[in-house]
Order: structure tokens, then C-alpha cells, then sequence
């Protein structure tokens, strides 16, 4: 395929959005929201679950933490850090 047919075949951008097929057809309209019911929930039994073991998970954090490894012991660290503070957020990220 040549560069002009590569081109021809991307959908065209109307008002700087690009619609959802090439003839503009299609797309959501202006404040529709793609996903309106939001993220499904977690299942109440895996909840569950998760919430029994999380001594467990804490446990692994702590071990890797104090590991030598030097991809682990940082990364495991990071994640204690995160959910004992809360995830700091980064300069594009503060109000």
C-alpha cells in the first residue's frame, strides 16, 4: 500500500475530531458519554477474598522490600509506600 492510499484510507477529521468511520458517519454526539453506567463493580465474594488475604500480600511487599533485588526491593517499596500515604501525585496531577 502507497502512502497516498494509506492516506485516503483514514478517517476523515472534521472540527479536530476525528469521526468513528471515514464517511463521518457515527461516533458518539457531544456530551455522550461512552461508558454511562461507569466501571462494574467488583464482585462482593472476590472482594472477599482479596480482603482475607491481604496479610498475606503485605507480607510478600515487606519480603521484596527488603530484598537485594534491585528491581523488586524499589518497586515493592513504592507500592508499601502508596497505600500507607496514598499515591503521590505528580505536578500535572495537583489542582
Amino acid at each position: 500500500m502507497g502512502f497516498a492510499a494509506h492516506v485516503d484510507s483514514q478517517p476523515e477529521i472534521q472540527a479536530g475530531v476525528a469521526s468513528m468511520n471515514p464517511t463521518g458517519v457515527g461516533g458518539y454526539k457531544k456530551g455522550q458519554s461512552g461508558n454511562p453506567g461507569g466501571r462494574p463493580r467488583m464482585p462482593p465474594e472476590i472482594r472477599a477474598l482479596a480482603r482475607e488475604h491481604s496479610s498475606l500480600a503485605i507480607e510478600r511487599l515487606v519480603h521484596w522490600a527488603k530484598s537485594d533485588d534491585p528491581i523488586a526491593s524499589p518497586f515493592a517499596a513504592t507500592v508499601l509506600l502508596e497505600r500507607a500515604g496514598g499515591k503521590v501525585r505528580t505536578a500535572a496531577e495537583q489542582p
